[in-house]
């Protein structure tokens, strides 16, 4: 979607972790798409959740999505 700029996407220790061994995959995601991801680690999280948080490229939240 073009009017996405931004995607947040919080997750808890154990899937934070594997997004961070698969960074570089994930910078090529992003040079790809034309998008900034920004996975963060939420300590208290189960692993089963993901919050995912989409902002255009002013900054308003676009979609805000809870699995």
């Amino acid at each position: 979607r073009e009017d996405i700029a931004t995607v947040e996407v919080r997750v808890g220790p154990e899937v934070f972790a594997l997004l961070e061994a698969r960074k570089a995959e994930i910078q090529e995601m992003e040079i790809k798409y034309r998008k900034r991801i920004r996975p963060s680690r939420v300590r208290d999280q189960p692993d089963h959740r993901v919050e995912i948080t989409c902002y255009s490229p002013n900054g308003d939240k676009v979609v805000d999505i809870v699995r």
